[in-house]
């Protein structure tokens, strides 16, 4: 599936694989039925599909015909699959197959969500509350966490790839999408992906040590969340410039502006503004150790935008006036250029495809609506080092009207279609009053057994997921926002009957058994 069919083909190409083409209506290895196109990129195109037996609407990425003979480009377009079946979490799109039709055309069968890329709404909205933002940005530390913990870096986040759709009646559900170049921290798997020092990625969003090529570790996807934090804050990312390298060249060198000084009118909480910026650190080691880490202080900010102490780095400030040291940034920058120039090649037709308004690929810029939206564009604000004009004081900000405080503890009640089911903490904490004693649970803490009929539960901000597990049915994860009064009905799917592996019945009268089970004739005397 991941290898060339028939040699004697790579001499031959085919002229039917000249470009793209509309594919609705086809019918894929007689399961997948292409009933439009969503969306577009460099790589491959993305179609609603609806399986021939069962019905159920699915999204089908089909990549480009002309890259389906091309070993390496169809080992990374399958890494996806790999990758996010390997990783396993709600807040991940779930992949469901993938495969390599008769006629050549390779696919992988994602679920069909409904709603916008994070992209798209930056786009529009430029930029969106801190609340909001939050939320958004500790949903992606819990996806990329369970990554991490299965030893895949994303490398390509940025908020086209980013999915928000509503689930469970909660608005805003994270799905993280394409880990197409993600790599697996592992000496034997991924070697082959990546050559040593290729720069994969998008410029607006790559860590320091993603630009210069150097070894990646976890931390790479923090300071990609990073930037995607400060463009939700600020409605523009922290680097812009006109080419490529400009953009690596800030990421590597420059300090980023703080969020407060960038964008004023945003009345982004200092707290905020110091978490983000120490995302933005330039070593690794100063960023925050894990997503883990980089959740739990921004779940730690209350609604009132405090928070706890957070130490920003210390950046080092780059002198652009005439008395610094001349030429000692221009140095900087041609060696980088140098070093840099050898490792590119590729990212910068990614870049090229970025500026060019009818690019279609996952980098083409907010002029694509359908696809990959969401960099910035040539008119938003970069660091240039000038000092800012003066700024008038912001006009007085009304306070917005006093919520009603949030009731002590809400009501959750839960069945469903069997009993002895029982209900575990899949992610999240939670804390129950029982008989008049609070208890905080974590993950993979038994919350009790179903059905749960009004249990006490103090709400909080933050959804959980809860896991309903039974011997005989299929598990199920449920997405929770305790918020309010909950009564929650599911179905549980019963796992397929297995035939039986041995002889259920006895033997009958003067026929004995072997310890496999097998009859024996009788023996007579």
């Amino acid at each position: 599936m991941t290898q060339n069919k028939n040699p004697e083909n790579q001499n031959n190409p085919p002229t039917k694989k000249a470009g793209p083409r509309d594919l609705a209506g086809i019918v894929l290895l007689e399961r997948y039925r292409l009933i439009r196109k969503l969306g577009g990129g460099g790589m491959g195109d993305v179609y609603l599909g609806e399986h021939t037996v069962i019905g159920k609407q699915v999204a089908v990425k089909v990549l480009h015909p002309q890259y389906s003979e091309d070993r390496e480009v169809v080992e990374r377009f399958l890494q996806e699959a790999r990758s996010a079946s390997r990783i396993g979490h709600a807040n991940i799109v779930d992949i469901a197959d993938y495969g390599q039709s008769e006629e050549g055309l390779v696919f992988l069968v994602m679920e069909y969500l409904e709603g916008e890329e994070l992209g798209d709404i930056l786009h529009r909205e430029k930029r969106i509350p801190w609340q909001r933002a939050r939320k958004i940005a500790i949903q992606i530390c819990n996806a990329l966490q369970a990554a991490h913990d299965k030893s895949i870096i994303h490398r390509d986040l940025k908020p086209g790839n980013v999915f928000l759709t509503t689930f469970a009646n909660q608005h805003d559900f994270v799905k993280v999408i394409d880990f197409g170049i993600a790599k697996i921290i592992d000496e034997n798997e991924g070697a082959r992906m990546t050559k040593t020092g290729m720069i994969l990625g998008t410029p607006d969003y790559m860590s320091p040590e993603q630009a210069t090529g150097r070894p990646l570790t976890c931390s790479t996807d923090i300071y990609s969340l990073g930037v995607i934090l400060y463009e939700m804050l600020t409605g523009t990312a922290p680097f812009d410039s006109d080419s490529f390298m400009g953009v690596l060249s800030q990421h590597m060198f420059d300090p980023p502006q703080p969020l407060r000084e960038r964008c004023p009118e945003a009345i982004i909480p200092e707290v905020l503004d110091n978490i983000t910026m120490k995302t933005l650190a330039k070593k690794p080691e100063e960023r925050f150790a894990s997503m883990q880490e980089f959740a739990d202080t921004l779940r730690a900010v209350d609604d009132e935008g405090e928070g706890p102490p957070v130490t920003v780095p210390a950046f080092r400030q780059v002198r652009h006036d005439q008395g610094s040291s001349p030429g000692r940034r221009t140095m900087l920058l041609v060696v980088a250029s140098l070093v840099l120039s050898s490792l590119i090649v590729g990212g910068f037709f990614v870049w090229q495809a970025r500026q060019n308004p009818s690019a279609t690929g996952p980098s083409a810029g907010p002029t694509n609506s359908d696809m990959q939206a969401g960099l910035p564009g040539a008119g938003q604000a970069g660091v240039n080092g000038t000092e800012p004009a003066p700024m008038d004081p912001p006009p007085p900000v009304e306070p917005p009207p006093m919520e009603p405080p949030p009731p002590a503890s809400v009501l959750f009640s839960f069945s469903v279609n069997t009993p002895g089911a029982v209900c575990t903490l899949e992610s999240g904490s939670l804390t129950v009053l029982r008989d008049g004693q609070k208890t905080t649970l974590g993950k993979d803490s038994e919350i009790g057994k179903l059905p749960l009929n009004q249990l006490e539960v103090v709400p909080q901000k933050d959804p959980v997921i809860l896991k309903i597990s039974h011997p005989d049915f299929e598990e199920l994860s449920v997405p929770i926002l305790f918020d309010k009064n909950l009564s929650i009905e599911r179905v549980l799917n019963a796992k397929p009957k297995r035939p039986p592996s041995g002889h259920s019945m006895k033997p009958p009268m003067g026929m004995n058994t072997d310890p496999t089970g097998e009859l024996l004739t009788p023996e007579i005397e």
